[in-house]
């Protein structure tokens, strides 16, 4: 009985760092899981609200190295920085070409995402941050996406940031077209802090950092787009 019971124990020991870890190293305060030879996905510590405890700001890398050995970071796993409710800002690298479902889900105080040229998919719930304030895409055409990417955030007060002469293209676009302001300044956010900026005029819909008629007969066709 006493042998049964050390090798119970033992059993135990063994098993605690493979069920404890959801992720397969950590490197700056960043989980990752290894997808391939080459490529890693971000993922979250753990699934409850203490997940990332700390973080406010999230700059993904577009690479990143362990163990002597150095991954291409291409995607944002499911619930990967989900309940993280100190978190800010984030910036997603053009490496990155995927983000999982309700990946940001529950960031309370999340106000801006700076998404890269090369991301081809979001999942479901992925965006579900109800005070997000400024989406960035550096994107030229926008993606195909589910209604529920943008769950529970009003699209009236979240700014939509595209590069110069994609506007059209947006507001053409099925979800994305719900956005009320959209700015063709993506380009400023590049370095991940705008370099012009319009102070936060929120009626000023040419970003010339002022609010004149232009703006208004702008606004005013955006009204009579929604009737």
């Amino acid at each position: 009985m006493k042998h049964l019971f050390t090798r119970l124990i033992a059993l135990i020991v063994l098993l605690l760092p493979v069920t404890a870890s959801a992720y397969s190293f950590m490197v700056d305060g960043l989980a990752y899981n290894i997808n391939s030879d080459t490529t890693v996905s971000v993922t979250y510590t753990e699934r409850s609200p203490s997940n990332y405890p700390g973080l406010t700001e999230a700059n993904i890398p577009e690479s990143v190295s362990y163990n002597g050995k150095t991954y291409s970071v291409t995607s944002i796993g499911d619930y990967a920085f989900s309940g993280c409710t100190g978190l800010t800002s984030v910036t997603i690298p053009n490496s990155v070409t995927s983000i999982g479902s309700s990946a940001f889900r529950g960031c309370l105080g999340l106000k801006r995402i700076i998404a890269g040229e090369n991301l081809t998919s979001i999942g479901a719930g992925a965006f579900a941050c109800p005070y997000l304030e400024d989406f960035v895409t550096l994107r030229e055409r926008p993606i195909i996406i589910s209604a529920d990417v943008f769950e529970g955030i009003p699209t009236a007060s979240c700014d939509l940031h595209v590069r110069k002469g994609s506007k059209l293209r947006y507001e053409a676009q099925d979800v994305w077209k719900d956005f009320l302001f959209t700015f063709e300044d993506a380009e400023d956010y590049i370095d991940g802090i705008p370099e012009n900026s319009n102070n936060g005029l929120k009626g000023d819909m040419n970003d010339d950092g002022i609010i004149d008629v232009e703006d208004v007969n702008a606004l005013i066709n955006i009204i009579l787009k929604l009737n």
